[in-house]
């Protein structure tokens, strides 16, 4: 597996984009770095024009981007929600 990882500049919990990864490259893990995730998080995915999402379980290795959103060339989003608390 590889592994394509989301950084986010001084912990600021925004947007970031990716350009590494390809159609048909199955097999790919998305770690994020920069911001405080959870032991376990969920993190939502979709193609772009997509109406619903399929949800996968993070841990601190990453979580798998499931194939299926590798398959049509499209962009993927990966949403991952965070309670701050405040």
């Amino acid at each position: 597996m590889n592994i394509t990882i989301a950084s986010f500049a001084n912990g600021a919990i925004t947007t970031t984009a990716l350009t590494a990864l390809w159609q048909y490259d199955y097999g790919q893990i998305l770690k994020v770095e920069g911001i405080e995730l959870p032991t376990a998080y969920e993190v939502q995915f979709c193609n772009a024009g997509d109406s619903e999402t399929i949800t996968s379980i993070g841990d601190a290795d990453g979580v798998v981007i499931p194939d299926q959103f590798l398959q049509n060339g499209k962009t993927i989003y990966a949403y991952i929600y965070l309670h701050t608390g405040a």
